[in-house]
């Protein structure tokens, strides 16, 4: 891509490679990318629309140009839409407590976030590239992380492998680390 991608082009390569993702020139003069209604009522079937024109709003990103807009719609695609295991660490949505609504975490994986780490670091600018070094370097502390506690782990496993009472007691406890 070149600095000199225009909105139309922008739009056009979306429609092209990207067919449920939407472009427009916000008020203020951000570029803001999403998801289109219709891709979001596919995923969430029985929205109304304000609840999707929430739903689009909510996933919307806001570039300050036309290049990268286009790079992260063509990374929102590629992500898709699809609803991320439920996490230890994330907590109900406010609409959640709401009679008929149901809490969907999207928090996506770091695998499921490889493909926009690339190619915001290939096509993006130098404040979108440090970021998604920032997160791979982030994820990378997370997995050191947990090998050390795999490894503190093995080593108690060790030392309480004398008795099988204890032993199960150690096979429940890595079970639950591990999951």
């Amino acid at each position: 891509m070149n600095a000199s991608v225009t909105l139309s082009a922008a739009k056009a390569a979306l429609a092209e490679r990207a067919p449920g993702i939407t472009l427009r020139k916000a008020e203020g003069g951000d570029f803001r990318v999403t998801f289109t209604l219709d891709a979001i009522a596919a995923a969430f079937p029985g929205m109304t629309r304000p609840e999707l024109i929430e739903k689009a709003e909510s996933l919307a990103a806001y570039e300050s140009d036309a290049e990268s807009a286009l790079a992260t719609g063509l990374a929102m695609a590629e992500t898709g839409l699809q609803p991320a295991p439920a996490t230890a660490e994330a907590a109900p949505a406010p609409e959640a407590d709401k009679p008929g609504r149901e809490y969907i975490d999207m928090t996506p994986t770091w695998a499921a976030m490889a493909g926009t780490f690339r190619l915001v670091i290939e096509n993006g600018n130098a404040e979108g590239r440090e970021s998604m070094w920032q997160e791979i370097g982030r994820a990378l502390a997370l997995a050191d992380e947990r090998n050390a506690m795999a490894k503190r782990l093995a080593a108690v496993e060790s030392v309480l492998a004398g008795t099988e009472s204890d032993f199960a007691m150690l096979r429940a406890i890595r079970a639950a680390v591990a999951a």
